[in-house]
């Protein structure tokens, strides 16, 4: 299992345990490809979970939802291996922040 953990400025920590294991006919370790769909998808969870919770104010443009960041606005950049196990993403936010 791999956990995805993000503290998005002005929201609380959220927390999303992504599998790490091709469980299909073919046993084996996830492809860079499926974990970049997993952390997608993660992301999207994000989002979706952060869309109606209130949110510090002082990170304004860090808000998600219609009025905010949504998912075609970040773009996975890489995936680091921080320790066996453990990956961490790099996302980027595209275009202005208002």
């Amino acid at each position: 299992m791999l956990n995805r953990r993000v503290q998005w400025p002005g929201y609380k920590p959220w927390h999303k345990t992504i599998a790490a294991k091709n469980w299909r006919k073919l046993r084996g370790p996830v492809t860079r490809v499926k974990l970049a769909e997993a952390v997608a998808i993660a992301t999207q969870e994000l989002l979706k979970a952060y869309r109606d919770e209130p949110y510090d104010s002082d990170f304004g443009s860090w808000n998600v939802g219609p009025n905010g960041i949504q998912l075609d606005q970040i773009c996975l950049i890489a995936l680091h291996q921080v320790s066996k196990g453990s990956w961490q993403p790099q996302l980027c936010l595209l275009g202005p922040r208002r």
